[in-house]
């Protein structure tokens, strides 16, 4: 079964040249992990933009590269200055 999923955001998404890094963790160290740019939208400041740049899965001790393919835009509500909702 899956683990609880994990993003890691690298220079705040409002800010040019941020990363987003997205891991779904398995059983026994396995993982499903994409890597994404991540810049502001100029006209709406709660969304974002990303385009996926890296894929890799793991099973066990086999590690594949697949992949990345996709890109689109999220929105973020910050709750206070520690707290966000991300979809």
């Amino acid at each position: 079964p899956a683990q609880p999923s994990l993003g890691l955001i690298r220079n705040p998404p409002l800010l040019p040249g941020g990363t987003l890094t997205n891991v779904i963790e398995f059983e026994e160290g396995g993982f499903l992990r994409v890597g994404s740019t991540i810049s502001p939208d100029a006209e709406r400041g709660e969304r974002f933009s990303f385009s996926f740049d890296s894929c890799a899965v793991r099973w066990r001790s086999l590690e594949l590269p697949l992949p990345p393919v996709g890109r689109g835009w999220g929105e973020l509500l910050y709750l206070d200055d520690e707290l966000r909702v991300q979809r």
